[in-house]
This record gives structure tokens, C-alpha cells and sequence, in this order.
């Protein structure tokens, strides 16, 4: 797995027409938003060095927190025209919040096909660490 810090890594992994994020993070949190990164990359060139210029506040579901996060990525995507290419979260009173860090679309280059959505995830616990496995509906 890739990332940008030694607690959090990430995958991406060919899918029949899909994609396949793969996130692991020390935290509930840190895998949550290292999952946000890998998103970016499956259309975005190093989504991971790219610095954030605007930070979206955002809640995560209790109930779906990797499928909800990961959709609101796109979402902002779509109505805002930025690019979210990592997170800032911590565990709060609801769950887990904070904000999404984005760059505008027109800063990136796009070396693949924008997700349309995102058609299942899973977050567990895995050996005393926290793993997310989406699939990415390209």
C-alpha cells in the first residue's frame, strides 16, 4: 500500500468496469480520510501532494461513514467543482467530523475517468488498525 504517512496507506485495484479503493489508517479517522485521497486517485496524478486550498465541513454517517464520506467527496466534486483530495477528521460526540481539503478542478490533471458513485463500502477494524474497502463506480 502507498500514502503519506506511516500509520495510513492506500491501494487502488482494477475492478470489472469499477475501481477498488482500498484505505488502512491507526485510526477510525486517519483511514477514513486517507480513503478520500485514494478516491482522488483513481482519476487525479498524486492526489496526496496536491495542497489543499478549501476546506468543506463535513459529518460522517455513524451508520455508512466510508460509503457517506466517500460520496460526498463526489458530491462536492460535482457541485462545487473541487477536487477533494484528503481530509482533516477526528472522533467527535456524533462520530467522526471535520473537513474535507480540496484544490479546484482546474488545478489537477485528470489521468482517469471521474467516479460516478460509489456502489458499496466497508469499514472495519482489521489487527488493532482500521481498513476500508470501496468500490468505485467509473
Amino acid at each position: 500500500m502507498t500514502g503519506r504517512h506511516a500509520e495510513r496507506s492506500h491501494r487502488l485495484r482494477p475492478h470489472t468496469a469499477d475501481a477498488i479503493v482500498e484505505a488502512r489508517g491507526s485510526t477510525q479517522a486517519d483511514c477514513l480520510a486517507e480513503a478520500v485521497t485514494a478516491l482522488a486517485e483513481v482519476y487525479v496524478a498524486d492526489a496526496a501532494s496536491l495542497t489543499p486550498t478549501h476546506r468543506i465541513p463535513v459529518d460522517v454517517d455513524p451508520h455508512d461513514p466510508a460509503g457517506s464520506l466517500l460520496e460526498e467527496a463526489l458530491f462536492v466534486l460535482d457541485a462545487r467543482g473541487l477536487v477533494c483530495v484528503g481530509a482533516d477528521l477526528a472522533r467527535s460526540h456524533a462520530g467522526v467530523s471535520g473537513h474535507l481539503l480540496a484544490v479546484p478542478a482546474g488545478d489537477v490533471d485528470v489521468t482517469g475517468s471521474i467516479p460516478k458513485g460509489i456502489a458499496g463500502a466497508v469499514l472495519r477494524p482489521h489487527d488493532g488498525t482500521w481498513e476500508i474497502e470501496a468500490i468505485v463506480d467509473v
